[in-house]
């Protein structure tokens, strides 16, 4: 992690400010959780996974705490199924150049109803990363 030195104030409040970015096998899902509940359950941390799954030089020290609090077929989804869909996520950038606000929030419309949709929720999450938004 960070000391947050080099992280802008948006990053800080998202990555840095009490809830860590988990996979929760229980639900089959990855979510933020408070950070005290981040390796309880059947839930861990997606840094260690990815960090371990991708040999960013850590080991798989948390297997063992993780199997006892979850069986086995979670397990299996914790370690298979979070790094493959890492792996297999498609990445899509777009540029906007000397577009309005409003043009922005057009295209990115436009581009959300033609791929993956969004909420609204997490559309005003997105424009508040904006320096300088009202």
């Amino acid at each position: 992690m960070p000391d947050g030195a080099e992280v802008s104030r948006a990053e800080r409040e998202t990555w840095l400010g009490g809830m860590t970015l988990v996979a929760d096998a229980a639900q089959r899902k990855i979510r933020f959780v408070p950070d005290a509940e981040a390796e309880t359950g059947p839930r861990l941390p997606v840094g260690k996974v990815l960090g371990s799954a991708f040999g960013g030089g850590r080991s798989y020290e948390f297997a063992g705490p993780l199997l006892d609090r979850c069986n086995e077929s979670e397990f299996n989804w914790v370690m298979d199924e979070v790094p493959n869909a890492v792996r297999s996520a498609r990445v899509v950038v777009t540029t906007l150049e000397r577009a309005s606000l409003a043009g922005a929030r057009e295209a990115f419309a436009h581009i959300c109803r033609a791929g993956q949709p969004i909420s609204e929720e997490d559309f005003e999450a997105a424009l508040a990363w904006q320096p300088g938004r009202p």
